[in-house]
């Protein structure tokens, strides 16, 4: 790799490189002095951390651009938000994305996912439960800041997903409709109860 891409594929205290690693599945190393990019893994995951590896570093000069139209591949969900809820889905300097990305295992960014589609979306890449989670949580922000968007008379209105971003069988989603003080109690400070209530039943607990 470039000198220059080092420093930007490490990330703060490693944060970049620990991320494109766990959303790939592969283990990564960079020695400092040759510049050299190591990645060990089974095939399919090295691909996938090369290619999470360029759009980190396309993300240093602008706009990414990728063909997500086609349903090739499995790893990548997109996600389109309204225009308005970008920056708070960003957070500041980004952190509000980067924690997303950090609870959830996944790489996830902002991109044009077809030559035909002059709009953004959230793209997200990784393991199939890591993507669900991290859309979930994506679906949970987007209707803090539009009501309506994403819920509506206590269902989920999920928009549609790309080609092969399919759910495996037996996977299923359920809403239930929770307000006033049930929805605080089943919440808990911080979260902490919807984390507990997810460990223990082992699924994926969101409130939207």
């Amino acid at each position: 790799i470039q000198q220059e891409e080092a420093a930007f594929i490490v990330g703060r205290q490693g944060s970049t490189k620990r991320k494109v690693a766990r959303a790939a599945g592969v283990d990564m190393n960079i020695e400092t002095e040759t510049q050299e990019l190591t990645i060990r893994g089974y095939p399919e995951n090295v691909a996938h951390a090369e290619e999470y590896v360029k759009f980190v570093c396309d993300q240093r000069v602008g706009q990414i651009s990728l063909d997500l139209s086609n349903g090739g591949r499995t790893d990548a969900t997109a996600v389109q938000v309204p225009a308005n809820t970008v920056g708070f889905l960003m957070g500041k300097h980004g952190r509000t994305l980067r924690s997303m990305e950090e609870e959830w295992g996944t790489l996830m960014f902002f991109a044009k996912t077809s030559p035909e589609d002059p709009v953004e979306r959230l793209c997200i890449f990784g393991p199939f439960r890591g993507r669900r989670g991290a859309r979930f949580k994506v679906y949970s922000a987007v209707e803090h800041k539009e009501p309506g968007f994403c819920a509506k008379n206590g269902e989920l209105m999920e928009p549609p997903k790309i080609p092969g971003d399919e759910d495996p069988e037996g996977f299923g989603v359920t809403t239930h409709p929770l307000s006033g003080d049930d929805y605080s109690y089943a919440l808990g400070s911080k979260g902490t109860v919807r984390k507990k209530l997810a460990a223990a039943s082992g699924c994926i607990l969101e409130y939207v």
